[in-house]
């Protein structure tokens, strides 16, 4: 038995109620944003203090490894901006490295360059306690003798590397709500 062409369900959706779901989606969508976005700038600041924390790993087992010092060098720019800081790692010599203009090419472990920029890592902005890091090849020991470099979110969530004198170097959360890293 045939259907007849007046069957209302064969027709597809109404305008109204494409309307409706499409604002249904929007309204989803509108709640949902500022908790990704969030979501978003916890996983730049988390990857920046891992990025520096990695990166002292590196420049002490290097130190070690070659029998001779390595420098972390940080240049954190006056006007404050997020993206307006970057530090680089050397075994050239103390003072040698300066990410941020042309002895950026002497910012090498081994040869190969190694600078890490703010542009990596928008809306996270950096403060170190010394401009520049020694890690020393005798029992990986950090010169000065202790210290910190903090990032910080623009929602104010703060994690900080602190290093020691014995060369321990260890995370942790300043402020805000960071999953997986222990009070300072």
């Amino acid at each position: 038995m045939p259907f007849p062409s007046s069957r209302r369900g064969a027709q597809g959706f109404s305008l109204i109620e494409l309307m409706v779901a499409i604002s249904v989606l929007l309204i989803i969508a509108v709640i949902a944003l500022p908790s990704f976005q969030q979501s978003i700038e916890r996983q730049r600041l988390t990857g920046a203090a891992e990025t520096i924390y990695a990166d002292f790993q590196r420049a002490r087992s290097h130190a070690i490894k070659i029998n001779g010092d390595v420098y972390a060098n940080f240049n954190v720019s006056a006007s404050g901006g997020s993206a307006d800081w970057c530090y680089g790692l050397t075994d050239l010599g103390s003072g040698v490295c300066d990410c941020d203009t042309a002895s950026a090419a002497s910012c090498t472990l081994d040869g190969v360059a190694y600078v890490v920029s703010g542009a990596r890592y928008p809306g996270i902005s950096l403060s170190a306690s010394a401009t520049e890091v020694e890690f020393d090849s005798l029992r990986g020991t950090v010169w000065p003798v202790g210290g910190n470099v903090g990032v910080k979110s623009e929602s104010g969530n703060e994690l900080h590397v602190k290093y020691h004198f014995t060369g321990r170097i260890k995370r942790c959360v300043n402020s805000g709500d960071v999953a997986g890293f222990e009070g300072c």
